[in-house]
């Protein structure tokens, strides 16, 4: 019968949960700030306090995802330049 403590395997997996304990795991909860500005301007405009369009009323999700894509194909493209 194979020795647990001497199996390859067990020691990786040993290590690998001693690690893993040590590491600092950072976790975000919570609302951030587009979410909570566009729901600002949902409820203004479902109170009629503002009288925009539904496109600016919604203009924090769409200006974050834009400038999310943009990031991406920069860093893309920067791959891309390197890989040459």
């Amino acid at each position: 019968m194979l020795n647990k403590e001497k199996a390859p395997i067990y020691w990786l997996i040993k290590k690998r949960r001693k690690e893993m304990k040590r590491e600092e795991k950072v976790v975000y909860r919570g609302v951030g700030f587009i979410e909570l500005l566009t729901v600002a301007f949902i409820v203004l405009k479902l109170m009629n306090v503002i009288n925009w369009s539904w496109i600016w009323v919604l203009s924090p999700i769409w200006i974050s995802v834009t400038l999310d894509l943009f990031t991406l194909l920069i860093i893309w493209l920067y791959y891309l330049y390197l890989k040459k």
